[in-house]
């Protein structure tokens, strides 16, 4: 199935982190993502802290707007935002607005489809110890700090055997541990 071209997807904070903003490409992705809920007018003026994951997570994302709302722009800042039948690597900029707002503009650069994958699937019912997954790149947490991709975690761990798959935990995995580093020196 041909994904459709969302085109940039933009979205604004205030300065408290309240989503005031989404353009209809921000709509569109939701809607087609499963994601209904995520759709304005449901999530403006919620935090966005609401809807990212682990601590380490929302300690980088704090430390990005911190920068922009110092009157820096980040661009070309390349993340993952897969969904169970497709790899997406996209690249975000963040811009500064007046009153220490922020607008975040995104865009997929490529991507790739897969078999649906039930681990990444949000409505399987799961079991089982909890999943590091690198909410950056996307990459699980194996054992022994080894990171990989989530069809090699699958088979390496034998998740295939299992009737319910393991819920996920969100957090950086070490190599995308250095953007926090990065942000804070």
């Amino acid at each position: 199935m041909q994904e459709p071209n969302y085109g940039e997807i933009v979205y604004r904070l205030d300065k408290h982190d309240r989503i005031f903003r989404v353009n209809e490409s921000w709509n569109r992705f939701a809607g087609a993502n499963g994601g209904s809920e995520l759709r304005a007018p449901r999530i403006l003026g919620r935090v966005v802290w609401d809807f990212i994951v682990g601590e380490e997570v929302i300690r980088l994302n704090q430390a990005l707007l911190e920068r922009v709302r110092s009157g820096h722009h980040l661009f070309d800042l390349p993340f993952r935002c897969d969904a169970p039948s497709v790899r997406r690597f996209m690249l975000m900029d963040l811009w500064p607005l007046p009153d220490r707002g922020v607008e975040y503009r995104c865009r997929v650069q490529y991507r790739q489809e897969r078999e649906p994958i039930r681990l990444l699937d949000p409505k399987e019912r799961r079991e089982g110890k909890r999943l590091r997954m690198c909410s950056w790149c996307r990459r699980v947490d194996i054992g022994r700090n080894t990171w990989v991709e989530v069809e090699d975690a699958i088979s390496l761990l034998d998740l295939f055997l299992r009737e319910k798959p393991p819920p996920i935990t969100h957090t950086l995995c070490p190599r995308d541990k250095h953007l926090l580093d990065h942000e804070n020196g």
